[in-house]
């Protein structure tokens, strides 16, 4: 099942919250940098009060004891807050805090959605009794999978003490770029929530191309990515599919890109697809798509 979402006056406040050396390096980047996002970091203070994380001076931070924390200062910080966004590793020793965080901001009925760079056990460490699954609406996985390298983003140098950040910094640009923007088939906040809720991990893929037939090679691309990081496309129940172009853009492109989706998935998978305009992009598509249930 297909739906195309027309334009809507629903704009949600979001905020990206960094966590951990990783995530705050990450948020760092993002501040000042993508359109109708707060970026903020959570700092733990040690028992001698040192700051055990790498805090970046370019965003707001918020100073949590390393124990008996109390929420109220970081929660003061997101309001008002549609839609948070939780950047992380996993296994850097700040597990348990993202779990804390989160049952703290689950109870004020505000989206919460981790995204997190893939480690191994990643299904073991999400499904854990008291672990994320009980506390979150979804977890977004990212890793060098999820983006395309020749892409307009993705860095010409890869440095491997900084491509993690950089990985992190792109997803929720390219998530933001799905709700944040408005046009004639836009994907907004409530169509996000509605594919993302309560699906438990959730899979980014990203698709480029330029030329003849760029909507179908975009989307071939896109969905290589998904199934690259272990899924099967036949057994996703809902994906948010997004395709960005300049005016450039016709509707043979369009249908190019709805055709592959639904050649791929089932007629049982919730498929919502958005479109919005770059005239950055020129001749080039990008398709952006999020498996969610996987």
């Amino acid at each position: 099942m297909s739906e195309c979402d027309k334009s809507s006056e629903q704009e949600a406040i979001i905020n990206v919250i960094g966590i951990g050396k990783t995530g705050l390096r990450a948020v760092g980047k993002m501040a000042g940098n993508i359109h109708n996002v707060n970026c903020l970091g959570v700092g733990i203070l040690s028992h001698n009060n040192s700051v055990e994380n790498e805090i970046p001076i370019e965003i707001p931070i918020v100073m949590l004891p390393e124990h008996d924390r109390d929420f109220d200062p970081l929660l003061s910080a997101i309001e008002p807050s549609d839609l948070i966004f939780l950047i992380a590793k996993l296994g850097e020793g700040y597990d348990d805090c993202l779990a804390d965080i989160c049952t703290a901001i689950r109870k004020h009925d505000i989206l919460i959605v981790p995204v997190i760079l893939e480690p191994e056990d990643v299904t073991t460490r999400f499904n854990a009794p008291f672990g994320l699954r009980a506390t979150v609406d979804c977890m977004i996985i990212v890793d060098e999978s999820s983006f395309v390298s020749h892409g307009p983003c993705f860095p010409t140098i890869i440095d491997e003490n900084t491509l993690p950040d950089h990985l992190l910094r792109l997803a929720i640009e390219k998530i933001t770029d799905i709700i944040a923007h408005q046009s004639l088939m836009s994907v907004d906040f409530l169509d996000f929530k509605r594919i993302v809720k309560g699906n438990g991990l959730t899979r980014l893929g990203t698709g480029y191309a330029s030329g003849s037939d760029k909507g179908v090679s975009a989307t071939d691309t896109a969905l290589s990515s998904i199934k690259r990081q272990g899924v099967s496309l036949k057994e996703i129940p809902r994906m948010l599919c997004h395709i960005s172009g300049s005016s450039e853009m016709t509707m043979d492109d369009y249908n190019g890109v709805n055709r592959q989706i639904h050649k791929a998935v089932t007629d049982e998978t919730l498929v919502i697809i958005g479109v919005t305009e770059n005239k950055e992009l020129k001749d080039n598509i990008m398709v952006t798509i999020l498996a969610a249930g996987v």
